[in-house]
């Protein structure tokens, strides 16, 4: 029997950054924990608290995902362009700063 998977799942996977399969594994997840707090299955309330499950679940792996070692996982989750415009406004700050101590260097030698 294959699995339903609600139509919303490929959506709030893409939204979390996280792949379709993993959102699909972390749905059955949700599904067992709904059915040890729920009292009747497949009840509103069950449905509810799978999709409650599910959306913390989601969060967590998407934060699990972005964190990187170092404290880089912000950076690195930046789209390609603004990481690019960071990279070179590092470098020209430490071109003028590198730019400046030779300056006064020659200076205070003269």
């Amino acid at each position: 029997m294959k699995q339903a998977y609600p139509k919303m799942l490929p959506w709030l996977a893409k939204k979390s950054g996280i792949p379709e399969a993993a959102a699909q594994k972390l749905w059955i997840k949700a599904l067992r924990a709904a059915s040890a707090e729920a009292a009747v299955i497949e009840s509103p309330q069950y449905w509810q608290a799978a999709v409650d499950h599910l959306r913390r679940n989601l969060a967590a792996e998407a934060s699990l995902r972005r964190a990187a070692p170092f404290g880089w996982g912000s950076l690195f989750s930046l789209p390609g362009r603004q990481w690019f415009h960071a990279v070179c406004a590092t470098e020209a700050l430490l071109a003028i700063v590198t730019k400046t101590g030779v300056a006064w260097q020659r200076r205070s030698c003269h």
